[in-house]
């Protein structure tokens, strides 16, 4: 195969991928807002999940997380550990970061987090991220509303997003992830919390 018909291939191929990614992110999107999947009560512990396996940052004993609703927006943060680049991709593709089969974790920002879009379709999120021994805070987009196309062209957007990442000499006094969702469902916010309110006694 020549160079030129092998580039052509590899793009192809690329495509296919990002068109396949779109396709699976509109289904789970339109299952979450789907009334018969309960996706408005578990939201909450999907959150819940993704920081429990992110575990505390190094020289924290624990996470520390918020929950604030203003009547239009959620904002949901921890201070866990940063994401690994892996756990990124998960979160752009609506994939899993999970390892196959593993008994420890279920993948932060895996499949599961595809639930909260219970909430809305339009999520802005701030993440630090740790690679090559070096911390950068990533600001991302991610809006799945519309058909695969719009949502293809917003896992382009935020490909592209993540370039303008910034480095950080520290994460001192930064939340690891900041999610806010502009809810356009707000019955599936109190849905959640009240789920969430009856269920933590057994909890902790």
């Amino acid at each position: 195969m020549s160079y030129a018909l092998d580039k052509l291939y590899q793009d192809a191929c690329t495509a296919q991928a990002q068109s396949t990614e779109a396709r699976r992110i509109r289904t789970r999107v339109r299952d979450a807002r789907s009334e018969t999947t309960g996706a408005a009560q578990r939201w909450p512990f999907e959150l819940l999940q993704n920081v429990h396996d992110a575990g505390p940052r190094d020289g924290q004993q624990h996470v520390n997380l918020s929950f604030a609703w203003d009547g239009t927006t959620l904002d949901f943060r921890h201070d866990g550990s940063p994401f690994r680049l892996q756990e990124v991709a998960a979160l752009l593709s609506g994939g899993s970061s999970k390892e196959f089969e593993s008994d420890e974790t279920t993948g932060r920002f895996g499949t599961g987090f595809m639930v909260t879009h219970a909430l809305a379709c339009c999520i802005d999120i701030t993440i630090a991220i740790h690679a090559e021994g070096q911390y950068e805070v990533a600001e991302i987009g991610l809006d799945r509303q519309g058909d695969e196309e719009a949502i293809l062209a917003n896992i382009r957007a935020s490909h592209e997003a993540m370039k303008a990442a910034v480095p950080r000499e520290s994460l001192e006094g930064l939340p690891t992830a900041s999610l806010r969702y502009r809810v356009d469902r707000p019955e599936a916010v109190a849905e959640g919390v009240e789920s969430l309110r009856r269920t933590l006694p057994y909890l902790f």
